[in-house]
């Protein structure tokens, strides 16, 4: 197994409003998970269009200036993963992310971050405002990544049914702000979003947008219950890592990912790329 090395990118300073700092990308990957000898593996295989393969997660991490919006876009299709509602699993996509344990291979809750799910939720504990998806099939619905913990805003977050042999795209950012308010002053935000498109017939068609305002210094909402004022379980702000895994899928299937990219800019934008 092959570790994948962190990239370092040393950021611009002086952006304008509508500076974009494309970080790294696009690049295209295939990942698949195959039995062994009889035994499905853990983890699935990825294998990237510029090197050799390895097996666990697509993690990149590096700083960032804590005010800047970070996004990720990417798009993805699969021949075999969405449409049989027995099948388990999902992805898990963060940004504005780090690792506690940069092994590829590491459990999900040495992850933290602020993104989406893409797949099964439906057995997800429910404890408002986080919560299991509706549907028995695979969804997208935002998930904040604690250090061991998790909030999936399945009732409030979830999109359309996802199908096998459809080309997706998304676009998923965490866009920095404060808000004033009396008597306690400034209170820091972080606006979590992903917008959703299908292809039909060679043009992207979108299909919908959700967020989930997180307070960095108030209630952090687990399905295991709320944490109050704990600052040191939201996400650090500064770091402008990535995640991309999949975990707990009992069946063999593959993934295409094409064209996925990762863009700072400025913390008066809600993205960073116009799509």
């Amino acid at each position: 197994m092959m570790k994948l090395s962190l990239v370092l990118i040393v950021l611009l300073s002086g952006l304008s409003a509508t500076s974009v700092l494309a970080d790294f990308g696009p690049r295209d990957y295939v990942m698949f998970k195959e039995k062994k000898n009889g035994v499905m593996p853990k983890s699935p295989t990825i294998v990237p269009e510029w090197g050799s393969p390895w097996v666990g997660k697509i993690v990149f991490e590096e700083p960032m200036y804590y005010t800047f919006t970070h996004e990720l876009i990417f798009e993805l299709e699969s021949p075999d993963y969405f449409t049989n509602m027995g099948r388990s699993g999902h992805f898990a996509i963060a940004v504005r992310a780090t690792t506690i344990n940069p092994d590829p291979e590491a459990e999900t809750d040495s992850l933290q971050g602020r993104g989406i799910i893409i797949g099964k939720m439906d057995g997800y504990p429910q404890n408002h405002p986080c919560g299991p998806t509706s549907s028995e099939n695979s969804t997208i619905a935002i998930e904040m990544f604690y250090h061991k913990g998790t909030c999936v805003y399945g009732p409030s977050t979830e999109t359309v049914v996802l199908h096998d042999n459809v080309r997706y795209r998304v676009q998923l950012a965490s866009q920095y702000f404060s808000h004033w308010t009396r008597p306690t002053g400034n209170k820091i935000r972080t606006h979590i979003r992903y917008k959703l498109w299908k292809k039909v017939a060679g043009s992207w068609v979108f299909v919908t947008e959700k967020s989930v305002v997180e307070e960095v210094e108030g209630i952090h909402y687990k399905a295991g219950g709320h944490v109050p004022g704990d600052r040191d379980s939201a996400p650090p702000l500064d770091s402008q890592g990535i995640f991309f895994g999949e975990v707990q899928s009992e069946h063999e299937w593959t993934m295409y990912i094409y064209n996925m990219a990762s863009n700072t800019c400025n913390l008066n934008n809600s993205y960073c790329t116009n799509l």
